[in-house]
């Protein structure tokens, strides 16, 4: 998934903007080095995380795939518009 050029939440190497970048993989076990080793070395990526799937980030990432991810503050939403003292 490209997210595009964002404004970073503070300058990393004096540059205040960045091409964020979501990329999902599934391989054997040593391309997480292998990937890491290669960004590391190359000078265009400033930062990068790696993260490992559980079973609740690959339902997510199904149903994102779907496009059925539930809106989890849809009921405070509710809550906040009814509790609202009227002056």
């Amino acid at each position: 998934d490209e997210w595009e050029l964002k404004k970073m939440e503070y300058a990393m190497d004096k540059k205040s903007t960045g091409y964020y970048v979501n990329l999902y993989y599934t391989g054997p076990s040593d391309i997480v080095a292998k990937l890491e080793r290669a960004m590391v070395i190359d000078d265009r990526i400033i930062r990068f995380l790696n993260l490992k799937y559980d079973a609740k980030m690959l339902r997510h990432r199904e149903l994102y795939k779907k496009g059925e991810v539930p809106s989890i503050f849809r009921k405070e939403e509710e809550e906040e518009t009814i509790d609202e003292p009227e002056i």
